[in-house]
């Protein structure tokens, strides 16, 4: 912006072309000046302090320096001043430049408001003295260096010096998820793909493994290494040697280039089968999911739906997670069925959170393949509406409702309701009676169909008294 400026001036004010050496070091230092004070703005009188009338009015003409609603001046935009305080930093030592930009103390980090400047200084100093400290003591500030702005060979530099420290010092890269992913952005390249698979494969110290299976879970891609990829980390997600949750830390990564590990998928369904541990099948059926393979493989789902349920007062987080996910996953006609099946055999389902969340989406995706599918389908409703009236389950009953109107199955429930012994509780068969019920009971009765049932009489005569379908009946 100043090159522009000054192609400008050379025509209509040349002395501001010939200053611009110092034009550039009096904003520099008021950039300084003004991020060592927290301002956004400063007021004429405070410029007047730190340059000359001369310069002032130089100054005013550039375009990067405007006068804001209050009187004040101000640069048009923040980065500005904080590129040039960057600037201004760069003359000095690294030890005067840690004294302005971090907190002192024994742990001493970047101060928030000094990240950006420290940002720009990283890329323009050349020694790498504070590349350095930086990998030490703040690995997190290159999450807001601009990728563009790096060469790939001072991007992996970066990169390589902070796992260096860390595993030199055998400490935590202390990252959070975002973080990681905005590190993995930065870091992204053949040659990173190339450092951390050479890592890897020696399996030094699994703080480090788990360190850069973390950072590599958010590289853009495995570029020209997807099959020494699938080679070491393969290795390293299904080798039962290995603490699990590093094989969970290798199975997000798989998770996250699911294409270049798709052969992997019967190896993930038989640890997922064998497993013990929720988090770890978690993480398995995460990956087959991403495939799109959860229909070929539901003996997966099956066997968490039979892990037996913690006590009473234990919430299994990662269980109502997995279960959550996974009902918004069933679409088939066969894994529904299935799924059904599985409820009727253990009913305690029935009473879990994510089931009874469920049921409704469930109910509608069964109504979405009866035109199809309705052999299958309809019989194994039926049943699961038997289980629902022991279970005393009116919110399944309500979906089951639903179900029968909108499929025109009216006459199989009644049929089930007044010839099943399984069916006893006259309250569950009254939710059922709504209008279309009562009409096919009359039906029957027309056409003399209607069996004997000591039960269908019991609930007759409860509404008899307010319900005139069922008075005429």
């Amino acid at each position: 912006r100043l090159q522009a400026d000054k192609h400008k001036y050379e025509k209509v004010a040349p002395a501001l072309a010939v200053n611009e050496v110092a034009i550039r070091r009096a904003l520099e230092r008021i950039a300084f000046i003004m991020q060592c004070t927290h301002s956004i703005s400063i007021k004429p009188a405070q410029l007047q302090q730190i340059c000359d009338a001369d310069m002032c009015k130089q100054i005013g003409f550039h375009g990067i320096w405007e006068e804001n609603a209050d009187g004040n001046l101000c640069f048009i935009h923040n980065n500005y001043r904080e590129y040039l305080a960057a600037c201004w930093l760069n003359r000095l030592s690294i030890n005067e430049i840690i004294g302005f930009i971090s907190w002192p103390g024994s742990a001493p980090a970047v101060r928030p408001s000094w990240m950006n400047v420290v940002a720009y200084l990283a890329k323009k100093r050349t020694a790498r003295d504070l590349r350095d400290w930086i990998a030490e003591h703040d690995p997190c500030i290159i999450t807001l260096f601009e990728k563009q702005l790096f060469s790939e060979s001072e991007r992996l530099e970066i990169f390589e010096r902070i796992y260096e420290i860390h595993e030199t010092n055998q400490t935590w890269a202390n990252i959070d998820y975002y973080q990681r992913k905005k590190m993995g952005a930065f870091a992204s390249s053949s040659n990173a793909v190339a450092y951390i698979l050479d890592k890897l494969s020696k399996y030094t110290h699994m703080r480090q493994v788990k360190n850069l299976l973390r950072i590599l879970a958010h590289f853009d891609e495995l570029y020209e290494h997807v099959d020494d990829c699938r080679m070491i980390i393969g290795d390293i997600a299904f080798d039962v040697s290995l603490p699990t949750h590093v094989r969970n830390d290798a199975i997000d990564v798989m998770r996250a280039f699911p294409q270049n590990f798709s052969d992997f998928v019967d190896k993930a369904a038989e640890h997922c089968l064998a497993s013990e541990d929720s988090l770890h099948r978690y993480h398995l059926y995460s990956f087959i999911d991403k495939l799109g393979k959860l229909d070929e493989y539901f003996d997966v789902i099956i066997n968490e739906l039979k892990q037996p349920n913690k006590d009473d007062d234990t919430i299994d987080i990662t269980r109502s997670l997995f279960l959550d996910d996974l009902f918004k996953r069933i679409q088939s006609p066969d894994s529904l069925v299935k799924l059904f099946e599985l409820v009727i055999e253990n009913p305690d389902c029935i009473d879990e959170d994510p089931f009874k969340k469920a049921w409704n989406d469930l109910l509608q995706v069964a109504i979405y393949h009866h035109k199809t599918h309705s052999n299958a389908i309809t019989p194994i409703v039926l049943k699961l509406f038997c289980v629902a009236e022991h279970r005393f389950c009116m919110q399944l009953i309500n979906s089951i409702k639903q179900y029968m109107i909108a499929t025109n199955t009216e006459e199989a429930f009644l049929t089930l309701i007044i010839g099943n012994d399984d069916v006893r509780d006259v309250y569950a068969v009254e939710s059922l009676l709504c209008p279309s019920f009562t009409s096919v009971l009359i039906e029957y009765y027309n056409a003399d169909k209607l069996p004997e049932s000591k039960l269908l009489e019991n609930v007759l005569a409860r509404l008899s008294s307010g319900n005139e379908a069922c008075s005429a009946l």
